[in-house]
């Protein structure tokens, strides 16, 4: 019975720190400390039960949501959407952690896809919430752009491994194109940089060049990297940039 409502308990502990911090901003980093030790307990405790030598790699996701959702309301004013961050945040780590206990419970393909798209929603939302941040921070943190650039790539790249993970991709052969593609993420975070926008709006593309590259990734790995394959996810993230800078109010 425990193992069964470990996600939502999990879940409301993290909601329940989100809100010490919110109050309490002196917390910070404290409560990040402690969701994340909630996140690698409920994370081992699932798998226990199956002895899964790899479960580290299932921490990856809702930690790094947890964080970057966690630091994104920090910089947010208006408390609706803080507490609807922090909801999200919850309602994100009760359904990741859900599926993971019927994952390790009956490991098959069907859980593991609904996993997986689970995991790639994080990581859009995770990118969003850490690009957002990463332009947002300089007006409060007086560190250069290119230290928080390159803690920005690190993340994405941590976002990305639990795809090589559900795709079995041999790391050698996979190395390249992910090599390629974080440094266009680096590049493409530095031009943005440029742009006189909003932190939301940056925040925003981040996350659609992010996401597209991931998906060249996965369709690479995968062995489906074609013309064909490419064509909707990148006519879908030139609507969405093309909307995002005629609808953006400019600085």
């Amino acid at each position: 019975m425990f193992k069964r409502l470990l996600p939502f308990i999990a879940a409301l502990i993290l909601l329940g720190l989100n809100q010490v911090f919110f109050f309490y901003p002196s917390f910070f980093f404290s409560a990040l400390a402690l969701g994340a030790l909630v996140i690698v307990f409920g994370t081992r405790y699932l798998a226990r039960q199956k002895a899964f030598a790899y479960w580290p790699i299932f921490l990856i996701a809702p930690l790094l949501f947890f964080f970057s959702a966690s630091l994104y309301a920090s910089l947010l004013a208006g408390r609706f959407w803080v507490q609807l961050i922090f909801l999200l945040d919850a309602v994100f780590a009760a359904a990741y952690l859900n599926n993971l206990y019927y994952y390790f419970s009956e490991p098959n393909l069907a859980r593991q896809e609904k996993l997986e798209r689970l995991t790639l929603s994080g990581a859009w939302l995770t990118t969003f919430a850490l690009g957002a941040s990463l332009f947002g921070l300089p007006v409060f943190l007086d560190w250069p752009f290119s230290v928080l650039l390159a803690l920005f790539c690190l993340a994405v790249l941590l976002s990305w491994l639990p795809f090589l993970f559900f795709a079995s991709a041999k790391v050698k052969s996979a190395a390249p194109v992910f090599i390629i593609s974080l440094a266009i993420v680096a590049l493409l975070g530095e031009a943005l940089s440029l742009l006189p926008l909003n932190f939301n709006i940056l925040g925003f593309m981040a996350a659609i060049f992010a996401y597209f590259l991931l998906t060249i990734n996965r369709l690479h790995w995968s062995q489906r990297l074609n013309r064909q394959s490419l064509k909707w996810p990148l006519i879908f993230s030139l609507i969405l940039i093309i909307i995002s800078l005629l609808t953006a109010r400019w600085l």
